[in-house]
Order: structure tokens, then sequence, then C-alpha cells
């Protein structure tokens, strides 16, 4: 497996807390799985079709992936990067279109979740 590039801070991170823009100032946004950021080449499956991407943030809730695809709303997918192995891709649904995000929540099983899971501790730097 190639090396991953390093994590990129768009945004200041404290431990699983994340600065987000609200309101004119900066907040804290709350994250319950701890998050890889960076840039990494990926592609989506739907319906048998596959689209290019970017996996933008990955945890083990879902991922934000660029760019936005609109017509994907709700729709079951499956994610593959050649930055990781895992045997079959990751499963989940498109629940949210932003600007300039598509965001998918995962519906994994357990194997698949802890292979995941050793990822993100091999991949997400600590604070």
């Amino acid at each position: 497996m190639e090396a991953l590039p390093a994590p990129a801070r768009d945004r200041p991170e404290l431990g699983g807390q994340q600065m987000i823009e609200a309101d004119g100032g900066l907040q804290q946004e709350e994250r319950r799985d701890p998050r890889y950021q960076g840039r990494l080449e990926a592609v989506l499956r739907v319906d048998g079709a596959w689209w290019r991407c970017w996996i933008r943030d990955l945890s083990l809730g879902g991922a934000g992936l660029d760019p936005a695809l609109p017509a994907l709303l709700g729709r079951e997918v499956e994610l593959r990067s050649p930055g990781f192995d895992f045997d079959g891709g990751l499963r989940g649904r498109v629940i949210n279109v932003a600007e300039a995000r598509t965001c998918l929540a995962f519906d994994l099983e357990p194997a698949l979740q802890q292979c995941l899971g050793a990822f993100l501790a091999a991949n997400v730097a600590a604070d």
C-alpha cells in the first residue's frame, strides 16, 4: 500500500472537536469519531457506475467527498480508494450535499468497521 498524504489542516482542530464558522465566529463542532482530513483519490459506485472523487475527510461514521454530487442524495453507494485496501468498498448512503461536498454515512459490518478503525488509527495525526 502506498503512503498517504499528510492530513490537511484547513480548519483548526481540537482533539475530537473541530472549529467551524457559525454566526460570524468560530464555534466547536462535536465529532464522535477520529477523522482523517486530507485529499485521498477515490471512486464512488452508484448503480454499477463509477464516479471519480476525492475523500476530504473520513471517519468511522462516514466521509466527505469532493465534488458535490446533488443527483446522488439519498442513494446507496460504495466508496473505494487506492489509499486503503479493504475487502470490498465502504458501503453507505449519501445523506447531504453541500456547495462543494458530498457527505456519506457508512453502514459497515463489524469486521470492516474494525479495518477502517485501524486505518484511521494509523493515519490520523495525534493532537
